[in-house]
């Protein structure tokens, strides 16, 4: 795939988890409710609230000047699309901080950032795990370090590092990533993330669920 086409799949696939994440959150059927959920952006909900209001007030002024100004041309319909599609944005934003924590199921631990990257550990990874404090930006991303052995995928503050055993590979976003030695994440209840990660659930047993 080219880089172009890999870039479209890439703004399609988070264009469709947006809209997902806001109808999950409509309806309340999302994984935060699971038991298995680790939410990650507490820190960044604040942030958002603002924004979205700040839109509302400065899309309401907009609207009127240019209903004044230009009532009979397509301006204020065009201008108010675009209000409604950052509306939209931000509350999808919202929403995937509620509809897309981080999972940890039995065999793999499932990192989100949002509706943008994901990134699945397996557990046979993970060699263990502690309380860190490491400011980041607002919302990092995937960050790999220079030397490639230390990744971040935080939101304001990384509170949980994770260690792995470089000889296993993760995947991000569908491309194995290998030679880490620890990631660096956020976790709202870090006591909580890392008692499940020290007890994590039992794989399920070869050939259950099979009729």
């Amino acid at each position: 795939m080219t880089p172009a086409r890999r870039l479209v799949a890439r703004t399609l696939s988070t264009e469709v988890r947006l809209w997902a994440c806001l109808m999950r959150w409509l309806f309340g059927r999302h994984e935060g409710r699971s038991a298995q959920a680790h939410p990650y952006g507490r820190s960044l909900r604040p942030l958002l609230i603002v924004l979205l209001a700040l839109v509302i007030v400065e899309g309401g002024l907009v609207e009127g000047v240019l209903a004044l100004l230009a009532p009979r041309t397509p301006w204020p319909w065009l201008v108010l699309v675009l209000h409604v599609y950052a509306l939209v944005w931000i509350a999808g934003l919202m929403a995937s901080l509620r509809t897309r924590p981080h999972l940890l199921n039995s065999g793999e631990l499932r990192l989100r950032d949002s509706v943008f990257t994901e990134i699945v550990v397996p557990l046979a990874a993970i060699t263990g795990a502690r309380a860190t404090r490491r400011q980041t930006a607002a919302r990092s991303g995937f960050l790999l370090d220079s030397a490639g052995a230390a990744a971040t995928l935080a939101y304001g503050e990384a509170t949980v590092t994770v260690m792995l055993d470089p000889d296993y590979p993760i995947d991000v976003d569908g491309t194995s990533v290998a030679g880490l030695k620890c990631l660096h994440i956020t976790v709202d209840d870090t006591g909580r993330f890392l008692q499940a990660i020290a007890t994590p659930p039992p794989q399920p047993a070869p050939g259950a669920g099979l009729v």
